[in-house]
């Protein structure tokens, strides 16, 4: 899986600091992060346009995650944006 440069991991912790996530909960929230931009990165789809999300979900449904899982990895995108 691609890495994600070192300044977007700082832009997206600071977002969850704004956004009051606890500690406990931002491995699931770093998780999301990274399936998701593979997911645009494999596909060429923008990281940064909202549009993508439904793709991105989809895919997570084709892959047997569960309604649950996708609500949380469609979370990310509210700290995000």
């Amino acid at each position: 899986m691609q890495q994600l440069p070192a300044d977007t991991w700082a832009a997206f912790e600071r977002r969850l600091d704004w956004a009051r996530v606890p500690a406990p909960q931002r491995p699931d929230y770093h998780k999301w992060v990274r399936f998701y931009f593979h997911f645009c990165h494999k596909y060429g789809l923008p990281t940064a346009s909202p549009n993508t999300l439904g793709p991105f979900l989809a895919k997570l449904a084709f892959k047997n995650q569960s309604v649950a899982q996708r609500s949380q990895a469609a979370g990310w995108l509210r700290v995000e944006g």
